[in-house]
């Protein structure tokens, strides 16, 4: 989850989550200010 409690100088907060699965490059950019959060749910089956 991102949750911003301070977004500094350039609103809004970001964060980048990176990963490769099965040879595939994925990518999130997450954003949040002081109203608004994000949340990636990952789940790993096997």
């Amino acid at each position: 989850m991102l949750h911003a409690d301070d977004v500094g100088k350039r609103p809004p907060a970001t964060i980048t989550l990176a990963y490769t699965i099965q040879g595939n490059r994925i990518t999130y950019v997450m954003n949040a200010d002081l109203n608004t959060s994000e949340v990636i749910e990952i789940r790993l089956e096997k």
